[in-house]
């Protein structure tokens, strides 16, 4: 048995398919717009510097006269808010985004500011960082603060 599909382009019935290819058409599924914002960024080469920092006992000190906290450098390209998320999953304390930098070199960015924090780093992409550095970043790059 065929059957005829409307075209959604000039609303006319324009083809008959026969029924076993009818069954394996995708059904209508909304239209996830954040998804296709992310896959558009990601084909045209743009990612995400995204800055994350958690709460917690061992999240803050004080050191040399400073007031330090616990951030994480790292990229995506993506949006950030869906990492923290990945983040998240499996760690007790809660994560925050705090800002991020959107460019086409966010992975030549994420290197450049972990070679320069070397000294400040915890471990991997952690490091103890302050409001004085994100306002240096955010002079130089265009970091946009979240929190």
């Amino acid at each position: 048995m065929e059957k005829t599909i409307t075209s959604p382009i000039n609303k006319e019935k324009t083809k008959k398919l026969p029924k076993t290819i009818v069954k394996k058409l995708p059904k209508k599924r909304p239209i996830n717009a954040e998804k296709l914002k992310d896959e558009a960024k990601a084909l045209a080469g743009i990612g995400i510097v995204y800055f994350y920092t958690t709460e917690g006992p061992n999240s803050k000190r004080e050191k040399d006269g400073e007031q330090q906290f616990r951030c994480k450098i790292g990229r995506t390209k993506y949006a950030a808010y869906k990492r923290g998320a990945q983040l998240q999953t499996g760690n007790p304390e809660e994560y925050h985004l705090l800002g991020q930098i959107g460019s086409t070199n966010y992975i030549e960015i994420e290197k450049e500011l972990h070679n320069r924090y070397e000294n400040r780093k915890i471990k991997r992409e952690w490091f103890w960082l302050t409001l004085a550095i994100l306002a240096d970043i955010q002079e130089e790059y265009e970091f946009i603060f979240v929190e």
